[in-house]
């Protein structure tokens, strides 16, 4: 909007305004100047303005040059023909005599946008270069640094002498303001282009962060750059083993006093590990040493709990910037179920934080590592008398994310723990006692509740406020625990302000109702079981609808969990009739005519086969389910992946009984099994299981071995509790599309009349729209696609000639696009026409998202 009334104000005032340049009043002038330059990014090829900035640039008035000098620099940034034509004239300026020395440095920012054509980036570092030589005064020395920064990563060509220009003030400059600026020139280049290093470069700066003996702040900043250069695998090839330079430094340095200095060692010493897991190029040694430095870093931050530092010296470039934006703490790992307000921390809880990020990236590297440092941070839980600390709560439920049963043993701790937290209720304590009811639910996912851990959390829900328990209760059902969740939601559905949210909560309760009748242990009891839950469910699927037409996720999702379980209940009914109903007498003559062997076992082999078709059928709603969900964290869309699988992998398993031709096993993607969440390792565990049921029955035959095989893996996915995704809950980006058609009809519901063999021009105009920002993916392009029915009264065949469907890829510009489409009716009728959009991501692939659009036309 105030773009639109920019661009407005000058097309009717930008004379006016202008007018004014011509006053004998130097301050108008200068005014006028920093007028024009505010706005330099709606008129930035004005010919007239840029005459007047090199005009005034030579005024004798110092208002008029200094408003000069800010027009110059901010349409040197959005014209190339002024930043071209102005660099002698800024050049001149700057070596000539007569300009002052503050002059000088506000004009030398100015030539960082000059990087538009070779021979005047040439120029323009040449100069720069030179004043460093002639002007080593501090001032002149920094703002020269920046400007040659900015402008090498611009221009990209000059990124390796920046490199080395850097690396010598660095090394021979002994003045902490250019240290400092030369390292912060460093990490944005080490940030941008880590494969302009090279590994004389790299070697360069390890010699020199280690003689920085009397700075240990400078050290720190400097061991800084390596933890994003560490990141390219073009660097990590170099440098994984123990005995190169810069292994040999941080290992030096992750056990120094300075905490800083240790810390960033570490950060180094883990990127370079996780690269080592993911390329298997380690040895055990070097293993073991990685291993060593950082349990030894962890375990200082963790014994002291304070850092050696005073104020903010010890700190690096980014834990400066942390620390200035009020430390708000991400969760180490998105497994965490809080519901993301930001925690304030002191400066001596950065350390800590860092040591166990660092652990946790090197276990979801190395998974083996996960007991030995769950043992480490979790000791200081079991000393009586121990602050709890949020961040290792938040540590614990990050390793017990990654792996089914590492927090198992450790369960009396949190218990015993969460006890003391209910009898010494106070505020700060309420986000401790969500995580730690997180993490109780992560040790006992896979295993049914005792009632110790009942009467805790029961406990622990009378002495908390409503939200909390809110919170408590959606942890329960990510992690599966029905029985704990259905409780704490039957509590609160009375006890909210709105009809929409007291749906929504009756909604979780007969879910988690659902969910909870099918974990009786009695097999005999199943098909009762799955009839009353998939009762409960539709009750749960009329709570959502009523809850908000915006659930729609939530719904689909539940519908296809209802769709599923009455696929089991089917085939155990299908499987339960192969006893009383036994093959006709004329099995032998529907052979030969069908020549199908298989059908000599009677109406079981049809049945079955409508069992597959079935599982078929749902396995393709999860797919559909899959593409409407842009917005979904990578976890939820491995969840549907496996729900997915598990269907096509019921339809294989039947089909190989049932079905005489050989089927193919489905293939699961690999990163499903090494990556995901603690949900989604206990599907694969499920899975694992599964095909474990399937290898003892292989022979083509349909006997009471394979029926008894069927049902038991049926038992086994119906009963394994369903761990429900975090998109089910929260969405962490949210991404829409607004359509608007043209023509529209003067009167709603009316057709659109158009002449038979005329052409109908359907124009599509859209925004996308952003409701956060985008976290895990983002629009690409928006595709197009225009389908036209012809309506008969009597459902001809041969009247498919009518229809038509067209399609077309635009790009959105600054989230607006716009496309064009052709129609041609031949035939004189009523016809359909149906528009929708579907979204491409930077990675090339379509979701259908939903968004359509329908118009009427009525061809004469």
């Amino acid at each position: 909007m105030f773009f639109d009334w920019a661009v407005i104000f000058f097309v009717f005032g930008c004379c006016k305004i202008y007018s004014v340049i011509h006053s004998n009043d130097p301050v108008a002038r200068g005014l006028t100047l920093r007028t024009l330059g505010s706005v330099a990014r709606i008129i930035p090829e004005r010919g007239q303005v840029h005459h007047s900035i090199r005009t005034s640039l030579d005024s004798h008035n110092s208002v008029e040059v200094e408003s000069a000098i800010y027009a110059a620099a901010q349409f040197a940034a959005q014209s190339k023909s002024f930043a071209v034509s102005m660099c002698s004239k800024i050049s001149n300026m700057i070596q000539g005599i007569s300009t002052d020395v503050v002059m000088k440095l506000e004009l030398i920012p100015i030539l960082k946008h000059m990087h538009h054509d070779t021979t005047t980036a040439t120029m323009v570092r040449t100069l720069c270069t030179d004043l460093l030589e002639k002007y080593p005064a501090q001032d002149f020395v920094l703002v020269t640094l920046k400007t040659l920064n900015q402008l090498a990563l611009s221009i990209l060509v000059d990124v390796p002498k920046q490199i080395e220009l850097l690396l010598k003030y660095l090394s021979e400059d002994k003045r902490p303001l250019v240290c400092k600026c030369a390292i912060s020139g460093l990490y944005q280049i080490a940030k941008e282009g880590a494969h302009f290093w090279s590994e004389q470069t790299i070697n360069t700066l390890v010699n020199i962060c280690e003689n920085f003996n009397v700075d240990n702040n400078l050290k720190a900043d400097a061991i800084n750059i390596f933890v994003p250069l560490i990141k390219s695998p073009a660097i990590c090839q170099f440098h994984y083993s123990t005995v190169s330079p810069l292994m040999k430094m941080c290992i030096a340095e992750s056990s120094s006093l300075h905490q800083s200095v240790a810390g960033n060692a570490i950060k180094v010493l883990t990127n370079i590990a996780c690269y080592g897991f993911e390329e298997d190029i380690l040895s055990e040694s070097d293993i073991d040493t990685l291993k060593v430095c950082i349990q030894s870093y962890l375990l200082s931050v963790l014994s002291t709990g304070h850092t050696h530092d005073n104020g903010l010296e010890g700190l690096s470039i980014e834990e400066r910037l942390f620390i200035k934006n009020t430390l708000k703490s991400d969760n180490i790992d998105e497994v965490v179920d809080v519901d993301g307000t930001p925690v304030n921390y002191d400066k001596s809880s950065y350390y800590l934080r860092d040591g166990l990020r660092s652990s946790v990236l090197l276990c979801k590297a190395n998974k083996n590592l996960i007991p030995d440092f769950v043992s480490l941070v979790v000791k200081p839980l079991q000393q009586d008398g121990s602050e709890l600390n949020p961040l290792i709560c938040e540590a614990i439920a990050a390793f017990g994310g990654i792996l089914p049963g590492t927090l198992q043993q450790f369960l009396p701790i949190f218990l015993k723990r969460l006890t003391d937290l209910n009898k010494n209720r106070d505020q700060e304590s309420v986000s401790t006692t969500i995580l730690l009811c997180t993490v109780i639910f992560q040790a006992i996912a896979g295993y049914e509740e005792h009632e110790d851990v009942k009467q805790v959390i029961k406990d622990t829900i009378k002495n908390t406020d409503l939200w909390s328990n809110y919170k408590i209760g959606r942890a329960a059902v990510r992690y599966g625990h029905f029985s704990i969740s259905s409780t704490i939601f039957g509590s609160l559905n009375n006890r909210v302000s709105s009809e929409q949210m007291h749906f929504w909560l009756a909604a979780l309760e007969t879910i988690s109702t659902a969910e909870s009748q099918l974990a009786s242990s009695n097999p005999s009891k199943l098909l009762d079981n799955l009839g009353k839950s998939i009762s409960t469910y539709y009750k749960a699927i009329a709570a959502l609808k009523a809850a908000s037409l915006m659930l729609i996720f939530q719904t689909e999702y539940t519908r296809l969990r209802c769709e599923l379980l009455q696929c089991f209940m089917r085939l155990l009914s299908t499987c339960n009739s192969f006893c009383t109903t036994p093959p006709p007498a004329i099995a032998s003559a529907i052979v030969q005519a069908t020549r199908d062997e298989m059908q000599s076992y009677g109406h079981i082999t049809n049945q079955l086969r409508k069992r597959a078709k079935e599982f078929k059928g749902c396995a393709d709603l999860y797919w559909r389910l899959y593409q409407s969900a842009f917005d979904a964290d990578p976890n939820t869309l491995y969840h549907l992946q496996l729900l997915q699988h598990l269907c096509l992998l019921m339809a294989h398993s039947i089909e190989t009984v049932a079905v005489s031709n050989k089927c193919e096993c489905p293939v699961l993607d690999s990163e499903l099994e090494k990556e995901g969440s603690l949900e989604i390792q206990l599907i694969v565990k499920c899975r694992q299981e599964l095909l474990e049921i399937m290898s003892t029955v292989k022979e083509k035959a349909i006997t009471h071995k394979h029926i008894r095989s069927l049902k038991k893996q049926a038992s086994l996915l119906a009963t394994t509790p369903m761990c429900f995704p975090r998109y089910f809950f929260q969405t962490l980006q949210s991404t829409t599309i607004t359509l608007a058609v043209s023509p529209q009809p003067r009167v709603n519901g009316e057709p659109i009349t158009v002449n038979m063999g005329s052409n109908f021009v359907v124009k599509v105009e859209g925004v996308v729209q952003h409701g956060t920002k985008a976290k895990f993916r983002k629009v690409d392009g928006i595709q197009l696609t225009i389908m036209s029915h012809l309506i008969t009264r009597n459902h001809d065949a041969r009247q498919t000639e009518g229809n038509l469907m067209l399609t077309q890829t635009v790009k959105p510009h600054k989230d607006f696009f716009a496309s064009e489409f052709c129609l041609s009716f031949n035939q004189g009728s009523q016809h359909q026409v149906h528009i929708e959009a579907a979204l491409i991501d930077d990675a090339a692939s379509v979701w259908q998202i939903g968004v359509r659009s329908t118009l009427t036309i009525k061809c004469h």
